[in-house]
């Protein structure tokens, strides 16, 4: 999703610009969503959360950059051991995947800010690209559209940041919709989780309009 703007904003041949569960917020950003919807999910205690998202900027901004200002650094340094002597997240069952890559765990694999600096790779910019700027600049027809309980990307914030960028770049052809009930892959659910069904398809429901 982050892609189809950059080519849109670049290419007059591009004859329009559907997203669907795109992010109006940058990788970094979005992935702190996930991370923290995913905790929550898990019934951890929202003062524990609101560490967990702090460290994961703080990680994400160093890894974008390969530094950080002293105060920051002692900011990160200070979350990942409070993290690591957490027993709440010490205890809390993680995907199957998070053995697979630790980077995509929702709990921060790093105890140290010095074991972050050992294990990055070094800077990576693309983590904080914010594709608002390629979207002011896309002139072709837009239809952006994203689920209210999205628990990829932060839906409500990424389609009013985008749909003020069409707005205020003087664009006259677009729509903007966030679908009520809806999760990352416009599934409406009964209980209105928002998460779709893991290989439940006879429960998969689109949200109303969608299609249409």
């Amino acid at each position: 999703s982050w892609s189809a703007p950059v080519v849109a904003a670049r290419r007059p041949d591009v004859a329009f610009l559907i997203a669907v569960g795109a992010a109006g917020v940058s990788m970094a950003e979005a992935e702190t969503h996930r991370r923290i919807a995913e905790l929550r999910q898990g019934g951890v205690s929202e003062e524990i959360l609101d560490d967990v998202a702090n460290c994961w900027r703080l990680a994400f901004r160093y890894i974008a950059h390969g530094e950080l200002d002293a105060h920051d650094e002692a900011d990160l340094d200070r979350l990942l051991r409070a993290i690591v002597e957490s027993a709440e997240l010490r205890t809390l069952p993680l995907q199957h995947f998070v053995s697979v890559n630790p980077m995509l765990s929702p709990v921060p694999p790093w105890a140290s800010l010095e074991e972050l600096r050992r294990e990055s790779a070094g800077p990576d910019e693309e983590l904080i690209y914010d594709p608002i700027e390629d979207y002011r600049r896309v002139r072709c027809p837009v239809l952006f559209l994203v689920g209210e309980l999205d628990q990829n990307l932060p839906s409500a914030k990424s389609a009013d940041r985008v749909e003020r960028a069409l707005r205020d770049a003087g664009h006259r052809d677009f729509r903007v919709v966030v679908y009520p009930g809806t999760g990352h892959m416009m599934n409406l659910e009964p209980g209105g989780s928002g998460a779709a069904p893991f290989l439940g398809l006879h429960q998969f429901r689109f949200a109303s309009g969608f299609l249409a």
